[in-house]
């Protein structure tokens, strides 16, 4: 029974391997993602095509994340130019003079929404570290940003008791959510040659 469920278990992560590297991720490169001019979209409809609603400021650098890990797992695809170009996308449209990021953008690359939101922060320091683990050239600079992005944190978001603020204006109660992914962010930097260990641990 036991090795009946681990030949089904092994079964099924290929199928979803298969669908991932040949369906997944290649749809995403060729309808979700319009290069530096256009960035990521928010989301691909049932017909397979992207769609023109404004997008989150989370959604590029959650994307940049997929891309990143699929080319240090092997992927055949082109997982450079989203990467790459997705961090310069991400830069220009959502990045504020303060150094976070803001909260929403029109398709065509216009800030409409320019609140600090901690979910949008946590995922930019996770592609900033999965960028420097897929391209290990630009551990310095994405080192650089992830701690920079933490220290603006620290300085501005620090909660008075735990955590952090995590809108403008502040949201309570505080919800675990954000911080989760903050955490997971953090893990993912720590884990890193090249990265400021002592800063994430």
């Amino acid at each position: 029974m036991i090795a009946a469920n681990v030949d089904l278990m092994r079964l099924r992560a290929e199928q979803l391997c298969r669908w991932l590297h040949n369906d997944a991720l290649p749809i995403w490169k060729r309808e979700g993602f319009c290069g530096e001019a256009g960035g990521f979209s928010e989301a691909i409809s049932m017909n397979g095509k992207a769609v023109t609603a404004p997008c989150r400021g989370r959604v590029p650098p959650r994307q940049i994340y997929c891309f990143s890990e699929a080319g240090s797992r092997g992927w055949h695809g082109d997982w450079r130019t989203p990467v790459i170009e997705g961090l310069g996308y991400f830069d220009r449209v959502y990045r504020l003079p303060s150094g976070f990021y803001g909260a929403l953008a029109t398709r065509e690359g216009a800030l409409i929404d320019s609140n600090f939101d901690l979910y949008n922060q946590a995922f930019a320091i996770l592609a900033f570290a999965h960028a420097a683990k897929a391209l290990p050239e630009t551990t310095l600079e994405m080192s650089a940003r992830a701690s920079s992005l933490l220290l603006g944190l620290k300085s501005e978001y620090a909660h008075s008791y735990a955590g952090f603020e995590e809108a403008t204006p502040a949201r309570t109660p505080l919800r675990s959510n954000p911080h989760m992914h903050l955490f997971e962010a953090a893990l993912a930097c720590e884990e890193l040659e090249g990265f400021e260990k002592q800063t994430w641990l």
